[in-house]
């Protein structure tokens, strides 16, 4: 039974930490956090709560980032590298020359 406990909490922490938006952005530092805390929370007889997992990888993680200067207490902002412009104009033509008609 502890052991299924143990194995919930790592999946839960896990789940929990990689879902971090800041986490996302700077995934070499997050593996290497996720890596460092659960070599402790193997160390240490996989007795950590889901939560106390969690804390550990992120205190690792938010120390590793605040080196690149960034700061997770904020929040999270896109560097807007999703902002890219779509050209649909081969679309709307295609769409017009098979009688489609556009509100201009």
């Amino acid at each position: 039974k502890s052991e299924q406990n143990a194995k919930s909490a790592f999946s839960n922490a896990e789940s929990s930490f990689k879902s971090n938006d800041y986490v996302k952005k700077y995934a070499d530092e997050a593996n290497d956090a996720w890596e460092r805390a659960t070599e402790l929370y193997e160390a240490t007889g996989k007795s950590w709560t889901a939560e106390e997992l969690g804390e550990k990888a992120m205190g690792y993680f938010n120390k590793a980032v605040s080196k690149r200067g960034v700061d997770t207490s904020k929040p999270f902002q896109s560097d807007g590298g999703s902002k890219s412009k779509v050209d649909f104009s081969k679309d709307v033509e295609l769409l017009r020359s098979e009688g489609v008609e556009f509100a201009e």
